[in-house]
């Protein structure tokens, strides 16, 4: 039983370390037509709480720039500090904030982040994947 854990992070950590080279090549390959995309720069966290510090923090580490939302409720939150940028996206009842798809997405394109982290109420709204 320990061996296979053992070969089990193994497995998971060497995935990570691939992961982490794309992610801080200057180039990252395109699979479709052999041409190179510029490296991620900036990212927007679409999520509060420890879920994002730990996004945030991740991202940090990788020399990557975030981005909090937040709403009028969360405006002194640890996800807010920490970020290196934070807009506000709406007032305090998250469906008017964090669980509108129209904020998260405009406080994307007004940040000018190339990554949005899809945060699990996106999951189901269809307009998200047309907006996008």
């Amino acid at each position: 039983m320990a061996s296979m854990a053992a070969i089990l992070r193994r497995k998971v950590h060497r995935s990570n370390l691939h992961i982490q080279k794309r992610l801080l090549s200057v180039e990252q390959p395109s699979h479709s037509n052999g041409k190179t995309t510029p490296r991620m720069e900036k990212i927007l966290v679409a999520n509060r709480g420890e879920i994002a510090c730990r996004i945030m923090r991740t991202a940090k580490r990788l020399g990557i720039r975030t981005v909090a939302v937040y709403s009028d409720a969360d405006r002194d939150a640890l996800h807010v500090k920490s970020a290196d940028e934070a807009i506000h996206i709406g007032p305090p009842p998250a469906r008017l904030s964090y669980l509108s798809g129209f904020s998260i997405v405009e406080a994307a394109i007004r940040s000018g982040a190339q990554v949005l982290n899809q945060n699990a109420s996106f999951s189901f709204f269809f307009f998200f994947k047309l907006i996008c």
